[in-house]
């Protein structure tokens, strides 16, 4: 975890591209969180109703 800090840190890519990453893993955080406490309605739930 401490690594991958360090990396977004001393990247040499654009602002852009850093920001970009940042929304798209907070996005993927926040869903993954939601299938844990939503199991009936975002998570294995989902399936079990098909």
């Amino acid at each position: 975890m401490r690594l991958a800090v360090i990396r977004v840190i001393t990247t040499r890519a654009p602002a852009a591209v850093v920001l970009v990453r940042l929304l798209v893993g907070g996005v993927f955080l926040s869903e993954g969180i939601q299938k844990f406490v939503y199991p009936e309605a975002l998570g294995v739930g989902r399936f079990v109703k098909m």
